[in-house]
């Protein structure tokens, strides 16, 4: 009997120890590892109060904060497999939340978000300060500019968009933006109707889908033939306390921002751009973007790029 009691103690003790030093053990943890950097991108963990250059292979944990300067871009996967990546455009600054539902919090700039493998139910959400975007497996650009004012793109599937309240906290509209279509939302306002974005805006996006895809899974075929590959706890650990070891501090003029402290920007005039009365809006379609809960008071829709070609128009269409 005693001899049976010591052996299940071993075996309790084994499975103990295999468990806290296990990848599995690690899993309840999410991390944004960086799988592509160009130009030069910052980097300031939670805690801390510098910003130094990002490197290659670190991740990035809840409260982390990250900015691109111009002519620079930064590719991060959220598992080990690489099929949800977010890219940040030059001129963007963000902070990991990477809570169970939202993921990331856009303070200004731009991020393009690719999702095949989202567990279960889970939602994969982006806030920015006039909006939060989420979808469950689709592409799709976030934009937010000098005026707070935010711009979804869908490339693929849907994404749905909520206004903020005075207290930065989502309303309980909602509405559905389905794949070619964009939609604008101004600070304390309810997002624009949905409008048809170019075509040639579309096949762009699919070949930006296209390279960030390949070069994600380009970079995580190679760190898997790595040893510990598959110990993420390990890896993070090393590559933070790396960086740490060896950065380079760089004078940062706008201070760190830290999770949950959004700012509310004042909400400068823009040139709305009237929405053509014959473009095609489904409304029997199934893939139709879903118009509950909105409330007509900003039924225009301004340019997402510059660089777009506008057509004069002369009717809004109302509601």
């Amino acid at each position: 009997m005693r001899k049976n009691t010591v052996f299940f103690s071993i075996l309790i003790s084994i499975a103990t120890c295999y468990f806290f030093n296990s990848p599995l053990s690690y899993a309840e943890e999410e991390v944004a590892e960086i799988v592509g950097l160009s130009g030069t991108v910052l980097i300031c963990l939670e805690g801390e109060e510098e910003y130094a250059a990002a490197s290659d292979d670190m991740f990035l944990k809840a409260g982390d904060a990250i900015e691109t300067k111009d002519d620079s871009y930064a590719e991060l996967v959220f598992e080990e497999e690489g099929e949800n990546i977010v890219r940040m455009e030059s001129g963007s600054r963000a902070v990991f939340t990477l809570e169970e539902n939202e993921k990331i919090e856009l303070l200004e700039g731009e991020i393009f978000s690719t999702l095949n493998r989202l567990s279960g139910d889970a939602t994969f959400e982006i806030k920015t300060p006039s909006a939060v975007a989420g979808v469950r497996g689709t592409d799709w650009i976030t934009k937010v500019d000098d005026t707070g004012a935010t711009e979804i793109e869908t490339l693929g599937g849907s994404v749905y968009v909520k206004g903020l309240d005075g207290e930065s906290k989502p309303t309980k509209a909602e509405t559905v933006v389905s794949a070619g279509y964009a939609t604008r939302i101004k600070q304390l306002q309810s997002p624009s109707r949905p409008a048809m974005f170019s075509h040639s805006r579309r096949e762009k996006l699919r070949l930006l889908k296209n390279d960030v895809r390949g070069r994600a899974q380009q970079v995580i075929r190679k760190r898997r033939q790595e040893p510990g590959f598959y110990n993420r706890r390990d890896r993070m650990e090393k590559s933070r306390k790396e960086w740490l070891n060896h950065r380079s501090i760089v004078p940062h003029k706008g201070g760190v921002p830290s999770k949950g402290t959004l700012p509310l920007l004042p909400n400068k005039s823009t040139d709305d751009i009237k929405i053509d009365q014959n473009m095609p809006i489904p409304r029997d379609n199934k893939d139709a973007p879903s118009e509950k809960g909105l409330i007509p008071r900003d039924n225009t829709l301004s340019p997402i790029s510059p660089k777009r070609k506008i057509i004069p128009q002369t009717n809004i269409i109302k509601r």
